[in-house]
C-alpha cells in the first residue's frame, strides 16, 4: 500500500524509463488495469482492516483486471484529488475508491473527485429521490423513527456532474459512475456489506469483458519448506519463461510448513494454458518437488 505523501522516486531516468517500458508492455498485452483508493483515517491509524480492497482485487482478477495499484489515504479532499490524477497518469482502465460517501463532515470523496475530474458538484435529483425513498423503506421497516430528508441525508444526493448513480440496496448512500475519458471512476460505499452489494450489481458487470485477455493462476505446492531453496530454483528456470509470474508464498517455520509457488500469466487462453504447462513441466525437470497442483 502506498502512503499519502510516498510517491516513486523519479530522479532516475534509468528507473523511470524501465518503469514506464514495463507499463507500455502491460497495456499491449491487453489486460485492463485498475487502481483501488480505499479512503479513511480508520485504515491509516490500523483501527479498521482494508478488507475491501482484497474482496475487490479477488473479484477483478476472476473478471480479467488487473490491479496495478492500491492507495489508501485519509480524509481530505486534496490527497483524495491528487491520488485520483495521479491514477489517470497511469492510464488504468478503472479507478474504485472506497469511503466517504455518507452524511458526516469527514465523508468527502464525491467533492473531492469533482474536484480531481475538474466538474460541478451538484444536488443530483435522482440521488435525492433514491435516499429519500430509502429511509422511507427504513423508517416503514421500524429500523428509523424519523425518515424525513435532513441537510446531513441531502449531502450524499450530490454528484460529480454527469455521474451515473449506482444503488445502495444495503445502505443509504448511493454510489457514482463517473466517464472520465477513457476511465471509469467508481465510488462506492466503505462498509464492507454496501460495498460489496453495490460491486457485484454495477461495478463487475460494468467492466466484465474489458480485458482483451484471460489471466490464470496455477498454485504449486511444493516439498520444501526453505524459500531461499527455492530462490535459486526459480532463478533458474525463469529466464526459460518471462510471460509467467512465479510468486512464492511462505509461511513461518515450523514442523508443518507448507509452502506454494502461485504462477501468473496473462494471453489468449491456449497461450496461457500452453505456458503454463510447459512451465510446470520445467519445474519437474529441474527438481521441484511438486506436491500439488490447484
Amino acid at each position: 500500500i502506498l502512503m499519502r505523501g510516498i510517491l516513486p522516486a523519479e530522479s532516475d531516468p534509468a528507473k523511470l524509463s524501465t518503469g514506464l517500458k514495463m507499463m507500455e508492455k502491460r497495456r499491449a498485452s491487453g489486460t485492463a488495469r485498475a487502481a483501488l483508493l480505499p479512503i479513511g483515517r480508520e485504515l491509516l491509524t490500523g483501527r479498521v482492516l482494508d478488507t475491501n480492497s482484497q474482496y475487490l482485487a479477488r473479484r477483478l482478477f476472476e473478471i480479467g483486471i488487473l490491479v496495478q495499484r492500491t492507495c489508501s489515504m485519509d480524509d481530505e479532499i486534496d490527497a483524495i484529488t491528487r491520488e485520483i490524477r495521479r491514477c489517470k497518469t497511469d492510464r488504468v482502465s478503472a479507478i474504485i475508491t472506497c469511503g466517504g460517501l455518507g452524511p458526516t463532515p469527514d465523508d468527502m470523496t464525491l467533492k473531492a473527485v469533482a474536484a480531481a475530474l475538474r466538474r460541478d458538484y451538484v444536488l443530483d435529483p435522482e440521488a435525492r429521490a433514491q435516499i429519500e425513498r430509502r429511509y422511507r423503506e427504513l423508517h416503514l421497516a421500524g429500523r428509523l423513527s424519523d425518515p424525513q430528508m435532513t441537510p446531513d441525508r441531502l449531502k450524499m444526493a450530490f454528484m460529480p456532474k454527469g455521474a451515473r448513480l449506482m444503488p445502495n440496496t444495503v445502505g443509504t448512500a448511493p454510489g457514482a459512475d463517473i466517464l472520465w475519458g477513457r476511465t471509469r471512476v467508481f465510488c462506492l460505499p466503505g462498509v464492507p456489506a454496501e460495498m460489496k452489494a453495490m460491486a457485484e450489481d454495477s461495478v463487475f458487470p460494468a467492466l466484465e469483458g474489458l480485458s482483451k485477455v484471460v489471466i490464470r493462476r496455477l498454485t504449486l505446492q511444493v516439498g520444501t519448506g526453505d524459500e531461499s531453496h527455492l530462490a535459486a530454483m526459480i532463478r533458474g528456470i525463469q529466464p526459460a519463461h518471462p510471460a509467467v509470474h512465479m510468486k512464492p508464498e511462505p509461511k513461518c517455520f515450523s514442523d508443518r510448513r507448507v509452502m506454494y509457488i502461485h504462477l501468473e500469466t496473462e494471453g489468449k487462453p491456449k497461450e496461457v494454458d500452453c505456458r503454463l504447462t510447459a512451465c510446470v513441466a520445467d519445474m519437474k525437470r529441474a527438481g521441484f518437488d511438486l506436491k500439488g497442483v490447484s
